[in-house]
Formats: C-alpha cells, sequence, structure tokens
C-alpha cells in the first residue's frame, strides 16, 4: 500500500510538472478524433505470423483480426512469448505478416516496397522499446535526431530539444547514454519517436526495466500524447500498467482472446 502511495504521488507530481509548462513549450499535436468509431489507424485482418526454427515452424501470431480507432489508448497484454512484440513489429511496419493484412493509416504495408515502408514509418509512426535503443557514442540529442526525417533536421532539432526540455532532460543534451539513469533513458527515447510528431506510438513494455516514480513519468508522457489526439498501442505484461488505456486486449499463444 506505501508503493502504491508513493507511486501515485510521483505520478501526481509529474503530471503537475508536465502539464503547467508555458503553452509554448507543449508539443504540437494534430486535433485527431477520439472516437472508437472514428478512422482505423490500425487493422490486421486475419494475421499470421510464422518464424522458421531448427525445430519447426515458430506460429508467433495466429488469425489476429484486430482494429485500433484513431485517437484511441490500447494495451495488449500478456505472458511473454505470446506474441505482443510480434504484433507491435507489424504494426509498426518492420515486419510482414506470413498470411493475412496489416493496414496502418489507410496503407496496406505489403504493398510498399522497403524503401516505402521505412519513409512511411518515420512519416506516421513513433516506436518506443523496453531496451531503448540508444546509441552509446551519441548523445542525447543526436539519439533523438537520428530520427528526423530527410530535409527536415532542422525543424526535427527544434523539436527534440524541446520534447527533451519538457521531459525533464534539458540539462542532460549533451550526456551519452551511460552517463543517465534507466528512467532518463526511456525518456529520451520516448522523445526520439515523438520527434517527427507521428500518428500513432508503438511503445512495446517500454515500463519494463523501470521503477515505479519512472513508470508513471512514462505513462504520463503517453497519456499526454493520447489526449492530444495520438493514437497509441502499449504492450506490457504488467495489469497495473495496462490501466492506464481506455481499451484492453489481451493476447494467449498469438491469438487475440480479448
Amino acid at each position: 500500500m506505501e508503493i502504491r502511495r508513493a507511486e501515485q504521488g510521483a505520478h501526481s507530481q509529474f503530471r503537475r510538472r508536465l502539464f503547467h509548462l508555458p503553452k509554448a513549450r507543449r508539443m504540437a499535436l494534430p486535433a485527431l478524433s477520439q472516437l472508437q468509431g472514428g478512422p482505423r489507424v490500425i487493422q490486421f485482418e486475419n494475421v499470421s505470423k510464422v518464424f522458421p526454427s531448427p525445430d519447426g515452424p515458430v506460429r508467433a501470431l495466429d488469425g489476429v483480426t484486430l482494429q485500433i480507432a484513431e485517437g484511441q489508448f490500447a494495451a495488449v497484454r500478456g505472458k511473454s512469448g505470446c506474441g505482443k512484440s510480434t504484433l507491435l513489429h507489424l504494426a509498426g511496419a518492420m515486419a510482414l505478416p506470413t498470411a493475412g493484412r496489416v493496414i496502418v493509416a489507410g496503407k496496406d504495408l505489403q504493398n510498399l516496397s522497403p524503401i516505402e515502408r521505412t519513409r512511411f514509418r518515420g512519416q506516421t509512426i513513433g516506436f518506443v522499446f523496453q531496451m531503448f535503443h540508444l546509441l552509446p557514442y551519441l548523445n542525447v540529442l543526436d539519439n533523438v535526431l537520428l530520427a528526423a526525417l530527410p530535409g527536415q533536421e532542422a525543424t526535427a532539432r527544434k523539436r527534440g530539444g524541446d520534447l527533451l526540455e519538457k521531459f525533464g532532460l534539458a540539462h542532460r543534451l549533451k550526456h551519452r547514454p551511460d552517463q543517465l539513469s534507466v528512467g532518463e533513458r526511456q525518456r529520451a527515447a520516448i522523445a526520439r519517436a515523438l520527434v517527427n510528431g507521428p500518428k500513432a506510438l508503438l511503445a512495446d513494455e517500454p515500463t519494463g526495466n523501470l521503477d515505479g516514480e519512472s513508470t508513471a513519468a512514462v505513462l504520463a508522457i503517453l497519456s499526454e500524447f493520447h489526449r492530444g489526439g495520438g493514437t497509441v498501442l502499449l504492450a506490457t505484461h504488467d495489469e497495473a500498467v495496462a490501466t492506464a488505456a481506455n481499451r484492453a486486449l489481451e493476447l494467449r499463444d498469438g491469438r487475440l482472446v480479448t
């Protein structure tokens, strides 16, 4: 109970600091529909994904049909190995299904060339990894700018700096990842995911390595993106973390059960 109160207090303190920033320092986000019946941002149609292995094919996803509407915050729960990461990788245009169709923001990903998928992913999707994937030899700001779209580097530098300041990392811009706390690394990784102003944010176990205070901070950032109209798809094994979403899904052995 005391731990829960401490986490709630940390969450409240972070939210006060986050939402009382001057208006000019807040993210400029599109005014998207919050209705569940709005346009589909992510759509899976009878999707399966099979990986080869020495012991025979591994079916990571098995006939998944799913629709995530614009402006929705959905959490996918399930045990390790149930297919959560595979689901997010397919939604994030980082892989293609073995069978079925994945449609994101109106684009059938299988109809795009690898170069087109890369460009589409950079323009449309922000991805947050559990292990951060920050390059150790680059400072925080340069790690964020790795995601900048070609020809938009100046805009990304301004936006990236604003995001890092808002996330409490203004004093860390020139620090390398090994000089940051685990929670600071994840906030830097989220800034990288948001630097191009994506329509959808996909977060794969983003709090899996974090303590209670850092978890509250990350969830506050995801929730703000959602309140601004963004679409969030969160994968987690943690029931408490999943309550941050307004829609609950569950995977078991590659199949969607809720």
